[in-house]
C-alpha cells in the first residue's frame, strides 16, 4: 500500500490519506466530522488539559 507524503517541510515522513482528508476543510470527510462533532475543539482542549502532567510531580 502506497501512502501519500506531505509537501510541508516541517512534517517529515508519510501521512495517511485520512489525515489529509481531515486537514482539508473542503473535503467531504472533514465536513462530515465537523457537522457530526461540532464541539470537537472543546473536547480536544479538555482532553489536552487533563492529559498534561502535574507541575508538582517529579
Amino acid at each position: 500500500m502506497q501512502r501519500q507524503t506531505t509537501s510541508s517541510p516541517s512534517r517529515a515522513g508519510n501521512v495517511s490519506a485520512l489525515t489529509i482528508e481531515v486537514k482539508d476543510a473542503k473535503s467531504p470527510v472533514a465536513q462530515w466530522l465537523r457537522s457530526t462533532f461540532p464541539h470537537h475543539h472543546e473536547v480536544r482542549a479538555n482532553y489536552r488539559e487533563a492529559a498534561e502532567p502535574d507541575e508538582g510531580v517529579g
